[in-house]
């Protein structure tokens, strides 16, 4: 063989070499595409009302869709409907779409029209627990609390955010603390999935990365975070109180082995109102796991959903001495002291004894 007949079958193979791995990477490019499409991993969040008109095509839906921003490809979501049958049970009306959803969830909310076009602002305060989350939407006639709670308790929180959130058999709701607390707006008829993803696309949208950030920082995660502000959110209530509550505390997790418990009051009155009403079966470890009074370190998870104040205040917490606080529950002032005695003292100036 000559050296022209060798040399060119080397750049053949070259040639062959290259055009494979130009197609690889073509391929990985365009499954990316889909996959970041298909489960809502679009990297923004932008919620939209959409209006799907009477008598529209899958073909026009999926337009729609596209023109709106809430999907890349009106020609994947077409193949995602026909592939699940679900272009059959698509209907006209108005609906609140994210940016951030999944195919199926699009897909499942388009199937449930509103009977109008008027939304309904619905404010979760700050501190509540899921069940009252439930209650509010039950009261608005969005959905019924048994709807909320299953719906909620569906999304694999551990995926969502993984190693920040480690699971726990004595966690009594997973979701607890991860509904965040705010103003949104619903439509009636809207699905319980679209309700939950609302709440949920929220809280994830507060966890920037700064705070996460800020969490490794303290060598913490996020679920010991969340935990924290939710006691931190029901002891103080007041924004001026909570950094130096937060002080407390840390100064508490930073010494376990002088104040291996937290004694906060608020865990016991979520094992008395949440976790004993519930119709759910709980035992006494749930119980006692719970109660800061009982159990050494953080309770198994959150005892209600907190704010962005009390979430930063749990990252940002004042530098104090204090490893003890009190207040008066008719002024709200705060009495905080670092010896047991100072405590005694502030507990009579507070009037709880």
């Amino acid at each position: 063989m000559s050296y022209n007949m060798k040399k060119n079958k080397v750049y053949k193979r070259i040639f062959c070499i290259a055009i494979m791995l130009i197609i690889s990477i073509l391929i990985a490019i365009g499954t990316l595409f889909i996959a970041k499409d298909v489960v809502g991993l679009r990297g923004n969040s932008e919620e939209k009302k959409i209006i799907i008109p009477k008598n529209s095509s899958a073909k026009n839906i999926a337009n729609i869709l596209y023109e709106n921003d809430i999907i890349d490809s009106s020609i994947l979501f077409l193949i995602y409907s026909g592939i699940t049958n679900s272009y059959k049970e698509y209907k006209y009306g108005q609906y609140s779409l994210n940016s951030d959803m999944p195919y199926d969830i699009i897909s499942d909310i388009i199937k449930n029209p509103s009977k109008n076009t008027e939304d309904l602002s619905v404010t979760f305060p700050e501190g509540i627990t899921l069940d009252k989350y439930g209650e509010i939407l039950e009261n608005n006639n969005i959905i019924t609390k048994n709807e909320f709670i299953e719906e909620v308790e569906k999304i694999d929180i551990y995926n969502e955010f993984k190693n920040q959130i480690i699971k726990n058999e004595l966690i009594f709701y997973k979701m607890e603390g991860y509904a965040f607390p705010d103003t949104y707006n619903f439509f009636p008829g809207e699905s319980s999935k679209s309700v939950v993803n609302k709440i949920f696309i929220k809280f994830k949208n507060i966890i920037t990365v700064d705070i996460l950030k800020r969490i490794e920082e303290l060598d913490m995660r996020l679920d010991e975070i969340i935990t924290l502000a939710s006691i931190i959110q029901n002891e103080a209530g007041d924004k001026s109180e909570m950094k130096k509550v937060s002080s407390v505390f840390h100064n508490r997790i930073n010494n376990k082995s002088v104040f291996p418990k937290l004694q906060s009051d608020p865990t016991k009155k979520y094992v008395r109102e949440t976790i004993s009403k519930s119709i759910i079966d709980t035992s006494d470890n749930i119980k006692n796991a719970y109660d800061t009074y009982k159990s050494e370190g953080f309770p198994p998870g959150p005892i209600s959903n907190p704010g962005l104040d009390a979430i930063m205040a749990a990252i940002y917490p004042d530098e104090t001495p204090y490893y003890y606080f009190c207040s008066n529950l008719k002024t709200r002032e705060f009495f905080y002291a670092i010896t047991l005695d100072e405590q005694e003292k502030n507990l009579i100036k507070a009037g709880l004894r």
